[in-house]
């Protein structure tokens, strides 16, 4: 009777250690997948006003959405796929009047401004102080003689005219005069 209890213990204990064995092996997996799976894309855009004489008469700065369509010509770019058409660099900033909050299914500004043409940024800067991390800027600065406006939002692009969108937001409102310049940088980290 001892040594079948003793027996029985055997099996118990070490079907316990079988089963935490492989809860380990489970939370390691599930530990490298979640760490697979962090990779970020997120944007962020600083606008500033300047009056004729460079005093700083406006100032916002606010995170965006990096929309599905930048995603895919990003995914087109990297692996040569045809999710997107025509895609190029992204250096183009658009600024507008509309409020409506960015979805994941936009494709370009809400609201232009007439008159107002994007602005290319040709040179881009990018930074990458941490392995693994890059972020890149770009500048785009528009002119109040022909983009005075209350600006409530922007977007990147990678053409002059239609083109892909990369990225969206909307903001509180940004008054530009017609003697005024404003400033629009937009960031991007890939983390």
């Amino acid at each position: 009777m001892t040594r079948a209890k003793y027996g029985i213990f055997s099996i118990i204990a070490l079907s316990a250690i079988i089963g935490i064995a492989s809860i380990s092996a489970f939370s390691q997996e599930l530990q490298i997948q979640t760490e697979v799976d962090t990779a970020k894309v997120y944007g962020h855009f600083t606008l500033v006003v300047h009056d004729e004489n460079g005093f700083i008469t406006g100032y916002q700065q606010t995170d965006n959405l990096v929309v599905d369509r930048g995603l895919d010509c990003m995914g087109d770019l990297v692996f040569g796929t045809t999710l997107c058409t025509a895609e190029a660099l992204y250096q183009f900033i658009e600024i507008g009047t509309g409020s409506t909050a960015p979805t994941l299914a936009d494709l370009t500004i809400e609201t232009a401004i007439g008159g107002c043409a994007r602005v290319q940024d040709a040179t881009p800067f990018g930074n990458s102080t941490i392995s693994g991390e890059i972020t890149t800027t770009v500048e785009s600065v528009f002119l109040g003689t022909t983009c005075a406006a209350s600006v409530t939002e922007a977007a990147v692009f990678d053409a002059i005219t239609s083109g892909n969108i990369i990225a969206r937001s909307t903001f509180g409102v940004v008054t530009v005069g017609a003697s005024d310049q404003l400033t629009v940088t937009y960031n991007i980290k890939f983390d």
